[in-house]
């Protein structure tokens, strides 16, 4: 399930983090065939879900903890 909350925390990282995480986000993709069709569906959620960031810095540590356990 690990992946799944990689993809949805995505749509709540800034510019940076998003530059960042970029590629890896693309070989989930690749890794989970994912279609075009639902990948540019991710990418309309993503851009919603930018929008409506509530606590950032929480956001922030959940996704550094969460890229930090798939590394190990």
């Amino acid at each position: 399930m690990l992946p799944v909350y990689k993809v949805l925390y995505f749509g709540f990282m800034g510019k940076e983090d998003k530059a960042l995480y970029k590629d890896p986000l693309q070989q989930l993709y690749t890794d989970y065939h994912v279609s075009e069709k639902a990948q540019r569906r991710i990418a309309f959620l993503h851009q919603d879900l930018s929008k409506k960031v509530a606590d950032r810095k929480r956001l922030q540590r959940v996704i550094r903890t969460l890229n930090t356990q798939h590394k190990t």
